[in-house]
């Protein structure tokens, strides 16, 4: 993510889940803008809200914004 183009969403995903993993594939694909920044929990990056939360479901932030869960996962 370049400071020219800043991340508009931010998502954090498990990258040890392979349907997180496809759908996060699917997700790159589509931002063809580079407006989404996707953290993966699976490396140990720090989690601005409960780990094992973030990792049961993806999670979004909007840029400035409050956090939203997506998808469940487990």
């Amino acid at each position: 993510m370049s400071m020219a183009n800043p991340a508009q969403v931010t998502v954090w995903y498990d990258g040890d889940c392979p349907l997180c993993r496809r759908e996060i594939a699917a997700l790159r694909g589509l931002d063809r803008k580079a407006r989404i920044a996707f953290v993966d929990l699976s490396i140990g990056l720090p989690c601005p809200l409960d780990r094992d939360a973030m990792i049961a479901r993806l999670h979004a932030q909007e840029a400035g914004g409050s956090y939203g869960d997506t998808v469940r996962i487990a």
